[in-house]
């Protein structure tokens, strides 16, 4: 399985522009002890990812160039090492993170 992340290349400043977030592979992480892996079916990058890709402090959560871009999607578990979790499982995550971190 092949795992990718929309990482913030700089920040934003006036109107967007594609260059702001790139689309790059990663190496897909095996879950440890009570983790799962999970394939993200959709993931959404509303209007207000903008501002948080202005980078500016006091917006939500701070982020950082070379971080992962976070939005609220919607997943299906592909690998579990969770008991109460199970293969094909549909998971509604508040934001998916790096590593495909809940």
């Amino acid at each position: 399985m092949r795992d990718q992340a929309w990482v913030i290349q700089k920040p934003s400043v006036g109107a967007y522009r594609a260059d702001v977030l790139k689309l790059e592979p990663r190496p897909a992480p095996d879950p440890g002890e009570g983790e799962l892996l999970v394939r993200t079916l959709y993931l959404s990058l509303d209007p207000s990812n903008l501002m948080w890709l202005k980078l500016l402090p006091g917006w939500m959560e701070e982020v950082h160039v070379g971080d992962i871009m976070k939005g609220p999607s919607l997943a299906v578990v592909e690998r579990s090492n969770a008991p109460d979790q199970g293969h094909a499982d549909q998971r509604r995550p508040p934001h998916v993170g790096e590593d495909g971190e809940l």
